[in-house]
């Protein structure tokens, strides 16, 4: 690959966070690589499937914050209320 096309590749890859994270750039001019960057791909594994939800009221057990979570969603699809998108916080989303 020419070295401005992979200049041009490694541009549109930063521009995407969710691709970006995973990859490094190894080496300089003609010699340039991209590799995936294994810790940032076994630091992502460790919170897959994990969902945080926080709350402004130190009083709630964990067990009562998700029933409410739950429960908040329950009554926006029964009401017909669009449900947006999951809202929620990650490392690598700041």
């Amino acid at each position: 690959m020419k070295e401005h096309a992979f200049l041009a590749l490694i541009q549109a890859l930063r521009a995407k966070p969710g691709l970006s994270r995973f990859l490094r750039v190894a080496g300089s001019g003609a010699s340039m690589r991209l590799r995936v960057d294994r810790a940032a791909v076994a630091a992502e594994q460790r919170l897959d499937g994990k969902f945080l939800l926080r709350t402004s009221d130190p009083t709630l057990s964990a067990e009562e914050v998700a029933l409410g979570y739950k429960q908040f969603h329950q009554v926006e699809l029964a009401y017909g209320v669009p449900v947006p998108a999951a809202r929620y916080w990650h490392p690598y989303l700041q």
